[in-house]
């Protein structure tokens, strides 16, 4: 997809993911529920109560990475946090500023360069995001926006999940014939990337199968294979921000190890 197409791609996109939202948060007999607001809310409490564990009280600057139509924004709002937002589509930052006109968001640079200045946030937010991402270009301009002491909350997928999670290997296989960007994280290369460079982790989740995330259902050791993960990154004074190398893939070592057995 070229970069043209993938604008268009993601302009296009709101009015689905306004649907799925809903749906998330009405729809409970969905099999394979996304994560609905409840859960989404106890990300955001989870990123602001480490802040302020980590670096006392006061009100927080946040970016919201990815903001959407502003999903997580009014509950951001409800803790007095100084919110801001970027996304790659323009129409989210015109949903965003007509619906939020107290909200500060602007469309991502070039290159997905993050339009605002480094060391600029206590927090970011990215929640659900990741994975549609150049992982290794996101992963450097959050860290790089991040004050010392400042704290990032990123989701998403693992390229090594379990091959009986069909209703994961149904959604990568959805996805790739609706030519929506996948991108899958070699974990252990990203964490093993995060501890050279000395960014603290503060906290891992780890989600054994794709329904898992839709319950909060995780485990804080990291499984041999799971579908998704969240982490809670610090940077320190001695952190190297530094660019990564790719540590991404477009498709899962279980989609290629099945499409083999094909």
């Amino acid at each position: 997809m070229n970069e043209q197409d993938r604008q268009a791609y993601w302009d296009n996109y709101i009015n689905y993911w306004l649907k799925r939202v809903e749906d998330s948060n009405t729809n409970t007999n969905n099999e394979d529920k996304m994560a609905d607001d409840s859960v989404m809310e106890g990300y955001i409490t989870l990123l602001t109560d480490s802040l302020k564990n980590e670096r006392g009280g006061g009100q927080y600057t946040i970016l919201d990475y990815g903001c959407g139509f502003g999903r997580s924004y009014p509950y951001f709002e409800k803790l007095n946090c100084l919110y801001y937002g970027c996304d790659i589509a323009q129409s989210c930052i015109d949903y965003m500023l007509s619906h939020y006109p107290n909200a500060q968001a602007q469309k991502l640079l070039p290159n997905d360069s993050i339009p605002f200045e480094k060391q600029k946030f206590d927090g970011i937010f990215c929640y659900g995001v990741f994975d549609a991402c150049f992982q290794h270009i996101t992963i450097f301009e959050i860290l790089s926006r991040l004050k010392t002491g400042g704290i990032a909350l990123i989701t998403g997928k693992n390229n090594n999940y379990l091959e009986s999670d069909e209703m994961a290997l149904v959604a990568e296989i959805g996805a790739r014939k609706n030519n929506h960007p996948n991108y899958f994280t070699d974990t252990p290369l990203f964490l093993n990337e995060l501890q050279k460079r000395k960014v603290k982790i503060l906290q891992s989740r780890f989600f054994l199968e794709r329904k898992d995330g839709a319950t909060d259902t995780y485990t804080t050791t990291m499984p041999e294979r799971f579908y998704t993960y969240a982490l809670l990154l610090q940077v320190q004074e001695n952190s190297i921000l530094e660019p990564f190398a790719p540590f991404s893939h477009t498709h899962s070592k279980t989609f290629e190890l099945k499409n083999k057995h094909l």
